[in-house]
């Protein structure tokens, strides 16, 4: 089963839509990526031949190239400066406040020693599109870096899933079952946990609502409360409980959230 990794916000900003970018903003971003782009190709050249001296000083004639482009902008644009910026959201918090995205915009990253540059571009409806349906759990988004173990991620949910090796040859519709099983079995451990619900009283054999079952009904439900259509602290119940008569189908199981399941 997928990973749930910290990605999401590791160094992932996007320009707030209010201001607009500013003209400098843009034409800082613009030669910063345009250098990173020929940086990459001199970079990819220099591994497969890295004895060769014409490549080497190629590459060292950018490196400078890149300092001198960045010396005017000191630190502006480097992780803890950017963290502190408004100007900046995280890249959660801009989901968050902005979904269903509907407007073009780009995903900017930096780090310690790298300073701000685009990692990913949304500038088409089909774009848009995508990463409507990732944030909206109907298909993952392939994400723009591998994981900590170095397997490829996906967006989906608002969070950034890491594949291990036996998945990766998974379909697209496969892939999208991973990552709701995923998400599904997270949201319920993060329902444990926060409502300190024993594991005795949840793995009752008559309580207990099977995998299979717990799938077919998050699909069922689209993932929202079967009352409400909340989507905070949802868990699985039987209708009517296996001992008391009740079966063993999904049609017998509902998927409610916590005030719900109260009443």
């Amino acid at each position: 089963m997928p990973t749930r990794t910290n990605m999401l916000d590791h160094g992932n900003f996007v320009h707030c839509p209010e201001p607009p970018v500013s003209e400098a903003f843009a034409a800082y971003l613009q030669g910063y990526d345009d250098l990173l782009e020929q940086w990459q190709i001199i970079h990819a050249e220099w591994q497969k031949a890295p004895f060769s001296p014409k490549l080497l000083a190629c590459r060292q004639r950018m490196d400078q190239k890149i300092e001198d482009y960045l010396a005017p902008f000191g630190g502006r644009y480097m992780l803890r400066a950017v963290e502190q910026d408004r100007t900046f959201l995280p890249l959660s918090q801009f989901f968050s406040q902005y979904q269903p995205v509907r407007e073009p915009f780009s995903i900017l990253h930096c780090e310690t020693a790298v300073p701000l540059h685009t990692v990913a571009r949304f500038a088409r409806g089909d774009d848009l599109r995508a990463l409507n349906a990732a944030l909206s759990e109907q298909a993952p988004w392939p994400w723009w870096q591998r994981g900590p173990m170095g397997h490829p991620c996906y967006l989906f949910g608002e969070c950034v899933w890491e594949l291990k090796p036996a998945e990766l040859a998974a379909s697209d519709k496969g892939l999208t079952i991973l990552f709701e099983e995923a998400l599904e079995k997270d949201r319920l451990k993060r329902d444990r946990l926060r409502y300190n619900l024993s594991s005795s009283a949840e793995m009752l054999d008559n309580e207990f609502v099977p995998q299979a079952l717990r799938v077919e009904t998050w699909r069922r439900a689209g993932g929202r409360c079967t009352k409400c259509g909340s989507r905070q602290t949802l868990d699985f119940r039987y209708v009517i409980l296996p001992s008391r008569g009740g079966s063993h189908t999904a049609e017998n199981v509902e998927l409610l959230c916590a005030p719900c399941r109260a009443k």
